[in-house]
């Protein structure tokens, strides 16, 4: 039986969790339970090894930002700051070595997701870029 491939995306969405957790001065526990999660599930997020739902980035995404709207444009902004070097050298964590400006998110702009990670598309959210 084959590993699943684990989602390159999940990880950088647990990075975002942790930073604007740590930033907001919350322990993974207070942040389970504003969310009404258990704190491990927490520790998973950030680790990259849950793939949570749109749901529970937004309630998560509430209790760490101004708003969910913000959470979202602090993920597309930090992936695209992690990316950005590694797809410059040629080696994109998610496109997987495949043709990177038709598969890359972040190199892709005429994708929807492309507009997504555009950082003058993020900029534009209230005026401000995410502060990392």
């Amino acid at each position: 039986m084959t590993q699943p491939i684990p989602c390159k995306m999940a990880m950088f969405v647990g990075q975002t969790v942790r930073r604007l957790r740590t930033q907001a001065g919350m322990s993974q526990q207070e942040l389970a339970v504003k969310c009404d999660f258990d704190r491990s599930y927490i520790t998973l997020i950030e680790q990259g090894k849950k793939n949570p739902t749109l749901n529970i980035l937004e309630a998560i995404g509430s209790h760490v930002a101004q708003s969910a709207a913000h959470f979202f444009a602090a993920v597309a902004y930090d992936t695209q700051r992690a990316c950005a070097s590694m797809c410059e050298a040629g080696r994109c964590p998610l496109a997987g070595g495949k043709d990177l400006p038709r598969v890359c998110p972040t190199q892709n702009k005429a994708s929807n997701i492309g507009l997504l990670f555009n950082i003058d598309a993020v900029s534009q959210v209230r005026g401000s870029v995410p502060t990392a």
